[in-house]
């Protein structure tokens, strides 16, 4: 399967899987972002996953499953609708915020060649991480997120997570990273 067809296929398994979370936000989010969130990379350097055009949608679809079959074998009971809001909050966290994408080409060959940054982060966004940008975007795109969601978000990357939603979270975010 060529990039360009696997692109394709991608999004559209994830258009279609937001549209049937009924938040019409994150609709909403999704629409505007379009082919920037398309082409968008989940990271910088080519030895991690997701440096691609189309890897934050490919992360967001990965990190939904893995968290899918581990809510089932943890026995947590999620429903489908929370997993897959929060692993594409967290995914949408990696494109950047409502005004910025975390990620552009690169324009340096040295950097390209010698150190493998395929990308350049966006220096607007130093000092953010991927849960503070993906509250960002919720916030500012009037996201439906529960209580729990949010927390999950905000305490997925912390050395001991608030909820199991935020464990499933992070150690999907472990098997894929």
């Amino acid at each position: 399967m060529s990039t360009e067809e696997n692109l394709e296929q991608n999004w559209i398994k994830f258009t279609e899987i937001v549209e049937k979370l009924e938040n019409p936000g994150l609709s909403t989010l999704v629409d505007s972002l379009g082919e920037d969130l398309l082409m968008s990379p989940a990271n910088a350097q080519k030895d991690e996953f997701g440096c691609c055009p189309g890897g934050c949608i490919e992360f967001a679809l990965l990190l939904a499953q893995n968290m899918r079959k581990i809510n089932l074998v943890a026995g947590y009971g999620y429903e489908a609708k929370t997993i897959y809001t929060v692993a594409f909050m967290r995914a949408l966290g990696e494109y950047g915020t409502s005004e910025h994408q975390m990620f552009t080409p690169h324009d340096s060959d040295w950097h390209i060649e010698k150190l493998g940054l395929l990308y350049k982060r966006n220096s607007d966004l130093a000092g953010t991480l991927w849960k503070e940008r993906s509250i960002e975007l919720a916030v500012t795109n009037n996201v439906t997120l529960t209580s729990e969601e949010v927390l999950a978000l905000l305490t997925a990357g912390n050395d001991t997570q608030n909820n199991n939603l935020a464990k499933l979270l992070s150690a999907s975010s472990k098997i894929i990273l």
